[in-house]
């Protein structure tokens, strides 16, 4: 086999096992907080499933999936598998806890504010901010 095709090989393998590995992660989360509020304000968020913003108090944390959270004026729309957590000092962390390789291309581009809502179910939490 020639070097070219062993890498091609190895590649298609990795991607094989990228893609099992994030189906089995994904049957595997449960009470994960999916947004941890570490300030002393509350926090309106997006969840997963459904149109109407919730709020999140200060110094709690939610185990609904979230699609997106409203923070210092600004929307984020956060990818599948990752949590966040809003600390004491206004910054923001993520952490991937499972991801689709989709996801994962994506996860760069997900963590800046949105101009704008996504589809109409964004309207509740984008009607929050102003």
């Amino acid at each position: 086999m020639s070097t070219k095709n062993k890498g091609v090989a190895a590649f298609v393998l990795a991607f094989l096992a990228a893609i099992l590995h994030s189906l089995f992660q994904r049957n595997r989360r449960k009470n994960i907080s999916w947004l941890t509020n570490k300030t002393n304000i509350d926090i309106w968020f997006k969840p997963e499933e459904g149109t109407k913003a919730a709020s999140l108090a200060s110094n709690t944390a939610t185990i609904s999936k979230i699609d997106g959270f409203a923070f210092n004026g600004k929307i984020y729309k956060v990818s599948d598998g990752t949590t966040v957590t809003i600390n004491e000092d206004s910054t923001i962390t993520y952490s991937v806890v499972y991801a689709d390789v989709l996801e994962l291309v994506a996860y760069p581009f997900r963590t800046k504010p949105l101009k704008s809502p996504p589809d109409e179910g964004w309207n509740d939490l984008f009607n929050k901010i102003k």
